[in-house]
């Protein structure tokens, strides 16, 4: 009887450290969890800079591209004006339909420029928000299975101290 109570202690003594050592890695990779989910919201601020910075240069280069287009606008229309008053033409209605053509070119590439802009920033946007659920849901699912992985290393060293007691139980009775 006396080793089977010694082989008793010492199981049980192998199932406390062994629990102990359980309940200490789930606590680690808790803690790991925290902050591999404290990373990622930090690169989630880095992607919202990088999209305002985008977003900026978008602005600039249409703001460019629109002056740009103006610019050539107004170069076609003084030749065109230049070229009606030589040829003794200025003010005829060929002129004044040549111009409005000129215009109605220009709005139209300034407005479908306008439109990409904003569809830009549009994608952007929701670019951004579903970076920030999608990093949120992963959060969220890591923390989870941390909480399980604590909540088996305890289970687990619940059931080695009731195998432990069970065996004393069985020793007394013998």
């Amino acid at each position: 009887m006396g080793i089977e109570l010694i082989f008793g202690i010492a199981s049980l003594a192998v199932g406390v450290i062994s629990g102990v050592n359980q309940m200490n890695s789930a606590n680690e990779t808790k803690k790991a969890t925290d902050k591999a989910v404290k990373k990622e919201k930090e690169a989630v601020k880095a992607k919202k800079e990088v999209n305002k910075i985008q977003t900026a240069q978008q602005t600039v280069s249409s703001l460019e591209e629109r002056r740009q287009k103006i610019r050539e606008e107004r170069v076609r229309r003084a030749a065109m004006l230049s070229a009606s008053e030589a040829v003794g033409g200025s003010g005829s209605s060929g002129e004044s339909g040549a111009a409005s053509a000129l215009s109605t070119n220009l709005a139209s590439l300034v407005g479908f420029q306008q439109g990409a802009t904003k569809a830009n920033q549009g994608i952007n946007k929701y670019e951004q928000k579903a970076l920030d659920l999608g990093t949120e849901s992963n959060a969220i699912m890591a923390r989870a299975r941390a909480r399980a992985g604590e909540a088996d290393a305890f289970s687990s060293f619940l059931g080695v101290f009731q195998t432990g007691f069970n065996a004393f139980g069985s020793m007394k009775n013998e």
